[in-house]
């Protein structure tokens, strides 16, 4: 009986010990624990020691349960900690907003399709999208209208595209599409369907700060309004070095579309995007 109570006193000092301790040097611990029982149970059996075998086997089974018990537990951490760590770096990875790729991870993206562009020979474009007069609406309808109308273009833009295709918001109503495989009668084209359907757009006024998309064809009595984009298209070529070239011939062309009246597709100029 005495040993017993020692034992369980024993046990609940080891709890104690190991309760506030981070993993690694709790299982260590508990390890060593577990193989001083071993060596004391081996001398016991060897030198034939008259000692309470079974307590002692006991306590080693109780120990390596809960070893194992502990394993688990951290193991499970473990894993819930990467799990998290993988939330935050989609998290970093994405415009809060529309869920689309932030600025960082669209040009991270754009530099690898870049680079195997390059390397294999193959075609690329991209196409920098400006909503027009996006100003207007954030001081009209407020910005939580505004915020809607992102998120409507952000859809838009993602069902004209294809699924090996990459798409980002990369300033406030600006997004960037990078077409990869695509030469430039391909991108034009790709350009050219999204600004028609973001035209189609009609947004209906259902009250202060709350907007609603409606249907193609759908009547209502309440105000609406319709947005429109304007897109410059650059392509991969000779006179283009790198990526910030590429933007920049992407974003000549933008301004050219704005200048010849907006909701218009523009093809970077060869000559202007290699200055």
């Amino acid at each position: 009986m005495v040993a017993l109570v020692a034992s369980i006193v024993r046990t609940q000092h080891l709890i104690g010990i190991l309760r506030d301790k981070r993993p690694w040097p709790s299982l260590r611990n508990l390890m060593a624990f577990l193989a001083i029982g071993y060596g004391v149970y081996l001398y016991a059996i060897v030198a034939n020691i008259p000692m309470n075998k079974d307590l002692i086997a006991g306590e080693i089974f109780f120990l390596a349960a809960l070893f194992m018990l502990l394993v688990v537990q951290y193991a499970y951490q473990t894993i819930h900690d990467i799990l998290h760590l993988d939330e935050l770096k989609q998290l970093a990875n994405s415009d809060e907003l529309t869920g689309l790729f932030s600025r960082r991870a669209i040009l991270k993206r754009l530099e690898d399709e870049f680079q195997k562009a390059g390397r294999f020979g193959f075609s690329m474009s991209v196409a920098m999208i400006d909503i027009d007069h996006f100003k207007a609406v954030n001081d009209t309808y407020t910005h939580v209208a505004g915020d809607e109308v992102l998120r409507e273009v952000a859809k838009v833009l993602q069902k004209r595209l294809r699924k090996f295709d990459v798409l980002g918001r990369v300033g406030g109503d600006e997004f960037l599409c990078v077409l990869p495989g695509t030469g430039d009668v391909g991108a034009m084209t790709t350009a050219e369907r999204i600004r028609e359907r973001v035209t189609e757009l009609r947004f209906e006024i259902v009250a202060a700060d709350n907007l609603r998309v409606l249907k193609n064809g759908e009547e209502t009595d309440k105000e609406t309004f319709t947005t429109t984009v304007s897109i410059g298209v650059a392509t991969m070529h000779s006179g283009i070095e790198n990526t910030t070239e590429l933007v920049r011939a992407s974003d000549v062309a933008l301004y050219a579309a704005k200048d010849a009246g907006r909701n218009k597709v523009m093809l970077a100029d060869v000559e202007d995007s290699a200055c």
